[in-house]
């Protein structure tokens, strides 16, 4: 956080404002998706970068706001195919009512 009208106080947001758009960049140029999934890479771009940077207590952000490890195996590839596992007692069958 910095004070308001303090420019010369905003490196650090800067700058993470600056990774986040060239890793959101980055993931849309290697996906085949469009523009139009913009906002989805941007969230899904700060969970990375979340799990992935440190602080001097040596917890990541991750770890510091969910009380759970950061899992670096979860993280997929942005636009991968994945599929969502529905237990067989929350299905339901179509009606043709």
């Amino acid at each position: 956080m910095s004070p308001r009208y303090t420019p010369e106080l905003n490196g650090t947001s800067e700058r993470f404002i600056r990774t986040i758009k060239e890793m959101v960049g980055s993931m849309l140029d290697d996906s085949v998706l469009g523009h139009d999934v913009w906002d989805y890479a941007a969230q899904y771009a700060a969970v990375i970068y979340m799990k992935t940077t440190e602080g001097k207590d040596g917890m990541s952000t991750w770890e510091r706001y969910t009380s759970r490890s950061a899992n670096i195996g979860s993280i997929a590839k942005f636009g991968a195919r994945c599929f969502v596992h529905i237990p067989r007692q929350a299905r339901l069958k179509a009606r043709l009512d």
